[in-house]
């Protein structure tokens, strides 16, 4: 998901992700970069233009959907966790980048 959405140039060998999006994982994941940020999840929505409500629902057991893509990128690229590690696919927490990639 990173490099396919632009965050990473490195395209890693698909056999070291876990093959589905674990919901549970993604919940406890997004909780963690609020900690570990030390921000809200209104601070998040606010991030992602949208209420607090929409934004909790992605971290609701009873909510059946994954977040929206453009959501995860933007959480991602805005605190540097890598979009595969939020949503269970990774056990690679950040962003990694090639040298030649980093600004």
């Amino acid at each position: 998901m990173d490099y396919v959405c632009n965050l990473t140039d490195i395209n890693r060998n698909p056999e070291i992700f876990i093959k589905l999006i674990d919901k549970n994982i993604m919940r406890e994941r997004l909780t963690i970069i609020e900690r570990e940020q030390n921000i809200t999840s209104k601070k998040i929505a606010d991030e992602l233009g949208v209420d607090k409500n929409t934004y909790c629902q992605y971290k609701s057991p009873k909510y059946t959907n994954i977040i929206q893509t453009l959501m995860l990128k933007r959480i991602a690229s805005k605190h540097g966790y890598s979009m595969d590690w939020i949503v269970g696919r990774s056990n690679q927490k950040y962003i990694v980048t090639s040298d030649k990639y980093k600004k």
